[in-house]
């Protein structure tokens, strides 16, 4: 190792600190060079002959000067152990500590100070070990450990990721007097989230900080501006009194000015004394001011729709689609055309790809909606139709809303307000009829769809692509109004139910049993098919052996192919996953049709989903009128707006499967391209087709394309996406551009509380079962158990969920796919319950609470089957 005397960022800020009047707790610094200088006492290594008659042996000092950083680890462990070496080393350290008028102290803090600690880039916080509360016989020990940690895995992985190379030489350290304090925390001399220069954020704990620097423990944090306060939470774990906030806010900032540089700093507080630890400069800074761009990437309820790994095609064929439709949806809800322009960059980055994944581009969401009025009141409804766990930090969003303006632009403001409200009512009052004209359109548009696409040409696969983009794709304007008020009318609810009811979860009760929703048509139709086999031995038997053949050759047979036929003409798009273009659907194999008809044929005896679902809405009815009887008002405005919110679910439910339809015809269309695009050499397999993008395709068809070499394109593509980690974060934080700067990520899977499984009540009742953790319905039934557990869930399940007591599904809101379906059938459902499928195991016997949204381990399946050997 190099042997440049140096000893490093965090001692040189102390000593600069106390030479300008901090008050810092009294401390030594070691350089990093005693290493070597007690080994030269401690060892001798005889040197190699001279010449072949000189014998003579002359005695040089052992150092670590050849040492790899392997090897230094192996050595200083070895030290440990070495006694004589630990003496010697702890007389340097008393005389050190003696020299510096340090007297006996009952503990001392022991920490690293390398040359790349609390630099300006890196500040290497936290990754070389320090140690607190170290008794003075015991300073040499801890010494050597401190040394030894500059040379962990853990520094080697640290600096690969900022991108530096190995440590400069053996790091100084510093031993400091310990104060036991009666607070402590951290402070930053502006704020590390946002880059305010302006703001101080103080965190605070009682004794002291080393929980809250190690991120274990969470404190009070207080932000001041110019004295004042303006954030404060958990002011309880660290109560700072108003003359030391501002005692901590002073010293920050003077320390900033002494240091050229916004700083993080440790401090303690005992007896109404400051004293500061450490300091070090803000390294994040700069990231977090650099253009102020941010966006936060969510799965949110977006994960439902396209789960898992998604490919080019589908994300590009979606993203366009989002883009139309809400760019045609604000223009129809009123939003004037400057204002659409002004915020025209909205519009195509409303979804993100990460990692092979679609995620909501959320911050867009937001800006979204602050294009129509009352966005703050509408912000918490959109957060709970998405099923946006946790809200992006309010430095995160726009900073535009609490700006002063001027008297002229609040009357344009207003005259806006006004204008786009005017659209919002008529689009309201309007609603039925456009649902109506938009079925018809759609309709009108699919009837003349050719039964067989690949016996079309690649021209005519093309326009007919681009018919349908103008036709429906940029004309999707019922299903988007809907779901608009469909998030008002829900969250009205809600906020009425949670004022004026004495059981929140009755809300739940109240829209179950709504009839006429597509979604559980399947499960009427597999349900029938079910007698019919229940009936007739002969169709059981084939359906068991699942020959297609027999059954549609058996004349006899001729109900249950009807049935099987209407089945496959509505509802054969549909299946897990079935808005990615790429998955395949139950026309390509109707096989799992089969097997949930034998599902359902062997649980047939229980009473029908249907009559639980009606009973529970009839008794909650009961109860409405029971509760809010001496309040007609009341009652007649909760019903009004009750039924209201009924409908736009039912629609919104309906105008899905409508959607599923569409992506049918879609898929099939670059199916068909695939097919032709591989048989003429332009692709490798006609699936490569979904590894490039809608327009690349559809240009290479029209002779617009700047690239023709699609083989290459889709190669590239696929060995990209075999690099795809298997688990994905579910909000990702990128600052300076999705791809070239830093990210954070969020991943709701991290920590479970096994004693506490909570979620969302999406459907109120109690059921105790056994669990069935299922990932892939088309190939797992619910056989033997009671409890659905799932990641989430699509319309593709319909028929396992159906077969299920209780479903509960990691996510998803309370108007997502899985709540709706569920309250239909009336089954007890909970959604967003984080880690359901980790904390659970197959055979887990467990009570479901669809109103509160609690679940209870009653027995694990490992302790039953334990029993049962023993």
């Amino acid at each position: 190792m190099n042997k440049k005397t140096n000893h490093g960022g965090k001692a040189e800020n102390l000593k600069k600190m106390q030479e300008h009047g901090f008050n810092i707790p009294p401390f030594i610094v070691l350089d990093g060079e005693l290493l070597n200088e007690t080994l030269q006492e401690c060892f001798v290594v005889p040197e190699a002959a001279t010449g072949d008659n000189n014998l003579e042996m002359a005695p040089i000092a052992f150092d670590t000067e050849d040492l790899d950083e392997e090897a230094m680890s192996t050595f200083l462990s070895a030290l440990e152990e070495d006694n004589l070496f630990i003496e010697t080393l702890q007389k340097k350290v008393v005389a050190e500590l003696k020299q510096a008028s340090i007297v006996d102290d009952p503990g001392y803090a022991v920490r690293s100070s390398a040359r790349q600690e609390d630099g300006r880039e890196h500040s290497y916080a936290g990754q070389l070990d320090s140690f607190l509360r170290v008794k003075k016989i015991d300073l040499a020990l801890h010494v050597i450990k401190v040394w030894q940690s500059a040379y962990s895995e853990r520094i080697s992985h640290y600096r690969k990721l900022s991108g530096e190379k190995a440590l400069a030489e053996i790091p100084a350290v510093i031993i400091q007097v310990m104060v036991e304090a009666d607070l402590a925390g951290v402070a930053f001399g502006a704020d590390p989230r946002n880059g305010d220069l302006e703001s101080v954020v103080i965190n605070a704990v009682s004794g002291t900080a080393e929980k809250l620097v190690d991120g274990t423990a969470e404190g009070a944090l207080y932000v001041l501006k110019a004295g004042k306060i303006k954030e404060i939470s958990n002011q309880e774990k660290g109560d700072l009194k108003s003359f030391q906030l501002k005692q901590i806010e002073k010293t920050a900032l003077a320390l900033g000015k002494l240091f050229e540089q916004p700083q993080d700093i440790e401090w303690v507080i005992k007896e109404n004394r400051l004293y500061i630890v450490q300091s070090r400069a803000i390294t994040t800074l700069d990231k977090a001011a650099s253009n102020n761009r941010v966006d936060i990437f969510d799965n949110s309820n977006i994960a439902e729709s396209y789960p898992g790994i998604t490919t080019p095609l589908t994300f590009s064929f979606a993203r366009v689609a989002y883009e139309n439709v809400y760019l045609e949806f604000a223009r129809l809800m009123g939003v004037k055309e400057s204002l659409i322009q002004k915020n025209a960059f909205i519009f195509p980055q409303m979804l993100g790809y990460l990692n092979g994944r679609i995620y909501y581009n959320l911050l867009n969401w937001y800006r979204l909606l602050a294009l129509f009025p009352g966005y703050k009141f509408n912000s918490a409804f959109m957060e709970q139709m998405m099923g946006v766990k946790e809200p992006p930090a309010p430095e995160y969003l726009d900073k535009d809303a609490d700006k002063d303006i001027s008297l002229s632009e609040k009357a344009g403001d207003l005259l806006s307000f006004c204008l786009s409200l005017a659209g919002i009512l008529y689009r309201y009052l309007t609603l039925p009829v456009s649902i109506k004209r938009f079925e018809k359109r759609l309709e009108t548009s699919l009837k003349d769809i050719p039964q067989n696409l690949e016996a079309l040409s690649a021209v005519e696969l093309a326009q007919l692509y681009r018919r349908l983009e103008v036709e429906l794709l940029k004309n999707w304007d019922a299903p988007l109004i809907n779901d608009f008020f469909a998030m008002i009318c829900f969250g009205l609810s809600r906020k009425l139910s949670a004022s004026w009811l004495s059981d929140e979860s009755l809300f739940n009760k109240l829209l179950c049993g709504e009839t006429g929703i597509v979604s559980t048509e399947p499960n009427r139709l597999i349900n029938e098919m079910a007698q019919l086999v229940k009936a007739d031995k002969l169709l059981e038997k084939a359906v068991r052996e699942a020959d297609l053949v027999a059954i549609r050759e058996n004349n006899s047979f001729s109900s249950f192919n009807k049935l099987f036929d209407e089945y496959l003409r509505r509802f054969g798009d549909r299946s897990a996953g079935e808005l990615k273009l790429e998955s395949r659907t139950l026309k390509d194999d109707p096989e799992p049709i089969l097997e949930s008809v034998l599902a359902v044929k062997e649980n047939s005896g229980d009473k029908t989903c249907g009559n639980i679902a009606e009973a529970k809405r009839e008794e909650a009815e009961a109860q409405l009128t029971q509760e809010l009887k001496n309040s007609p008002i009341k009652l007649f405005i909760y019903r009004k707006i009750l039924n209201e919110t009924r409908a736009r679910i039912k629609y919104r439910e309906n105008l899905r499967y409508e959607r599923t339809r569409v992506f049918g015809i879609v898929r099939a269309i670059f199916r068909a391209l695939g097919s032709k695009l591989q048989e003429v050499g332009y692709l490798n397999s006609a699936q490569d087709v979904f590894y490039l993008e809608v327009e690349e395709v559809l240009r290479f068809v029209e002779g617009t394309a700047t690239t023709t070499n699609l083989k290459a394109l889709a190669e590239a593509r696929l060995s990209e996406a075999a690099a795809f980690p298997q688990a994905s974060p579910d909000r990702i934080i990128c600052f300076d551009g999705a791809n070239l700067g830093r990210r954070e990520t969020e991943t709701v899977q991290s920590s479970v509380d096994m004693a506490n499984l909570t979620g969302l009540g999406a459907c109120p009742g109690k059921i105790r079962g056994s669990v069935k953790v299922l990932v892939d319905p088309n190939k797992e039934s619910m056989e033997g158990h009671e409890i659905l557990v799932a990641e989430r869930t699509d319309p593709g399940w319909i028929t396992v969920i159906s077969q299920a007591k209780a479903v509960v599904v990691e996510y998803g809101s309370l108007l997502s796919h899985t709540a709706i379906v569920a309250r239909e059938l009336g089954i007890p459902t909970i959604v967003s319950m984080k880690g359901a499928t980790k904390a659970l195991a197959e055979g887990d016997l467990v009570e479901v609470d669809g109103g509160t949204g609690r679940l209870t381990i009653l027995e694990r399946a490992s302790d039953s089957r334990t029993k049962k050997i023993a």
